[in-house]
């Protein structure tokens, strides 16, 4: 397993990144830092985000994620890999109706339209952590 830290601070500072993990080049846990550390190729190269909790240092690359990986669409990239970001369920919902709301991100939300997939919920087991795809 290849562990690379992107950032493990809660505030952010020159040369002090907000929480971030790649493992495995392709899986981040927590978004806090990615588009400051990797360049578009490895954000590309990411497929799946575990958000631990929705304090703004830990999802705030998710939505920027989403915005590069539309701008690499736009240079010709033939692919359309898509994000999962995987959470518990009332993390999920947080993100939902106080981040990516039309309010918060709404800049990045009317360019995303076509990004944004799905929204799945596991509405059958509460304890099962939902995902939501972008």
């Amino acid at each position: 397993m290849k562990i690379k830290v992107l950032g493990c601070y809660g505030g952010q500072l020159l040369g002090f990144h907000l929480t971030s993990f790649l493992i495995n080049d392709s899986i981040l846990l927590d978004a806090g830092s990615p588009t400051e550390a990797l360049d578009l190729e490895d954000q590309f190269a990411i497929r799946h985000i575990f958000i631990s909790h929705t304090h703004l240092d830990h999802i705030k690359d998710i939505a920027f994620l989403a915005d590069n990986r539309s701008l690499k669409r736009m240079g010709g990239a033939d692919t359309n890999r898509q994000i999962v970001v995987h959470s518990l369920p009332e993390n999920i919902e947080v993100m939902r109706n106080d981040f990516f709301n039309n309010r918060v991100c709404r800049i990045l939300r009317a360019s995303l339209r076509s990004v944004i997939r799905s929204w799945c919920s596991s509405r059958s087991r509460p304890d099962r952590p939902s995902r939501w795809t972008v």
